[in-house]
């Protein structure tokens, strides 16, 4: 949840648009963890509903909730908008009903080109397509790969791909999976993950991220205590998993188990669900700079968050999208008088 100097940044759909705040580093107070606001953008639309799709580099891939809704690219380091062009969708996938759309970014190093993924329909109808941009140009064109099943909200880009976790569906034989994207190759590819100690448990969960440019499984069992294992792939072409750390609390993390990410020295939890007349929600910040002296802090961050709200991790990057488009510009108004996207 850092940028340039480690500033975290609180991305999340907000009623009819999304609003993000960029904090500085945090640091510890006598008790807890601080976080102070640096700066903020407001995108805010009469129209549409925005979801987070994905996050790239400093990118914040977002789209309107409908299916073949608006979709966009934001950079709040550099208070930039980009429109992304409108798809086409195959008129048979657009009649049916209750399909799904996700979005995916990723960087093609052999071409030097940065791409977006789509992928829409439903695996159910057996019609999920999947269409490629590049960005900077004006249309999607669909490849021949598809996902093997829907793809999932819990996301991360590592190794220059993206990777879904999708969790095994209740009552079901399967397991729970990892999908992948190569952006250079444009084809869906299994990982194979280790057994984990959640598979099985009724009250567990377990999120991916990128720890120190590595993908890893995060994974939380609750019963008297909690024990939280990480397991980390450290060597990508042979597929080699390691469990790096394993952590018990006696605290019990039952209500934040459902949102994972990473910040500068290490990983946080945050509450599915808020709490409070205002719906406020918290967050846990796992300091593993101790490990090695068994010095681990489990803190709770001095912040108010709402219940959507979405952490970030980033850091400075060189992408403008002003290499890309027009840019959508803020506009200044009496409520907003540094301006606001109005989407």
């Amino acid at each position: 949840m850092t940028t340039v100097n480690g500033t975290p940044i609180d991305a999340g759909p907000y009623v009819s648009g999304i609003i993000t705040k960029t904090f500085h580093p945090l640091q510890y107070g006598s008790n807890f963890l601080e976080m102070r606001e640096y700066s903020s953008e407001i995108i805010v639309s009469q129209k549409y509903n925005y979801q987070v799709h994905c996050i790239f580099s400093n990118l914040i891939c977002f789209k309107d909730v409908s299916y073949g809704g608006p979709s966009f690219l934001l950079d709040p380091p550099k208070r930039q908008v980009l429109e992304l062009p409108a798809s086409k969708v195959p008129a048979s996938i657009g009649r049916l009903r209750g399909l799904l759309e996700w979005l995916a970014m990723g960087f093609d190093d052999t071409t030097g080109t940065l791409k977006i993924l789509r992928v829409s329909g439903r695996s159910r109808y057996k019609n999920l397509v999947a269409q490629v941009l590049e960005l900077g140009t004006s249309s999607w064109r669909e490849i021949v790969a598809v996902p093997p099943c829907n793809l999932s909200h819990k996301n991360v880009s590592a190794y220059g791909d993206m990777h879904w976790w999708i969790t095994r569906k209740p009552r079901t034989r399967e397991e729970s999976k990892i999908v992948s994207f190569d952006f250079k190759k444009e084809e869906f590819y299994r990982t194979p993950h280790p057994t984990l100690r959640s598979e099985g448990s009724r009250l567990s969960d377990s999120n991916l991220v990128n720890l120190r440019g590595c993908l890893a499984i995060v994974d939380v069992v609750v019963v008297n205590l909690t024990i939280i294992d990480m397991w980390v792939l450290k060597n990508y072409e042979e597929k080699t998993w390691v469990r790096d750390y394993c952590f018990e609390f006696d605290i019990s993390l039952g209500e934040i188990i459902g949102s994972c990410g990473v910040w500068e020295h290490g990983i946080y939890f945050k509450d599915a669900i808020g709490t409070g007349a205002q719906n406020r929600a918290t967050a846990m910040f796992l300091d593993l700079r101790g490990v090695s002296t068994g010095g681990v802090r489990m803190e709770l961050a001095k912040c108010l968050l709402q219940d959507w709200t979405i952490i970030s991790y980033y850091t400075e990057s060189l992408i403008s999208l002003k290499h890309y488009g027009n840019l959508v510009k803020p506009e200044a108004s009496d409520e907003y008088p540094e301006g606001a996207w109005f989407l």
